[in-house]
């Protein structure tokens, strides 16, 4: 028997819905299909070029910069974390279809353990506000992401509401969960 593998949403058994997500093993897709074709150059040629532009423009090294890894100014465009986000996901997609794949296992392995480690104790996560404009976050709601931290509140935290002490709290501003 073929062991069964959740997609990515895995709604609650008592869940209201019409339909559900079939697991991964549910589906296959020919190598000679369009699907398949796309998804060995994905593999093949794609991933392999995201992941080392992802290095030759910075991204990598942006986050990098927030663990103390590596010095110097932020480069690229502030939203450059997004890229490696995107990236991450892809790998892990693939790596369903080939775990096997120890180039790629070691990325998603590093680069997750990378966010991890610069990600601040109350869940903010932004390589640019947190390198280039720390005076910034969660104060420019025109970009979204610098406001993670904050939700719609644009007021610096008050005493009351200020990060709670201790490592990788699961309670941050004002008691919301993270």
């Amino acid at each position: 028997m073929t062991e069964s593998v959740p997609g990515p949403v895995q709604p609650t058994a008592d869940a209201v819905a019409a339909l559900r997500p079939l697991p991964l093993t549910a589906t296959t897709v020919a190598d000679d299909s369009l699907w398949g074709t796309w998804l060995r150059r994905n593999a093949a040629r794609t991933l392999p070029h995201c992941v080392s532009q992802l290095h030759a423009a910075g991204a990598i090294d942006n986050l990098r910069r927030v663990t103390g890894e590596v010095d110097g100014e932020f480069q690229n465009m502030w939203f450059a974390d997004s890229d490696v986000h995107k990236t991450l996901e892809a790998a892990a997609w693939q790596l369903a279809l080939t775990p096997e794949d120890v180039e790629l296992r070691a990325f998603l392995d590093t680069t997750a353990a990378l966010l991890a480690k610069a990600q601040d104790v109350d869940g903010y996560l932004n390589s640019y506000y947190t390198v280039a404009k720390p005076e910034q976050r969660g104060r420019n709601c025109t970009r979204a992401t610098s406001c993670t931290a904050r939700a719609t509140s644009s007021r610096p935290p008050s005493p009351r509401t200020a990060r709670v002490s201790g490592p990788r709290s699961s309670r941050s501003r004002a008691g919301s969960r993270i």
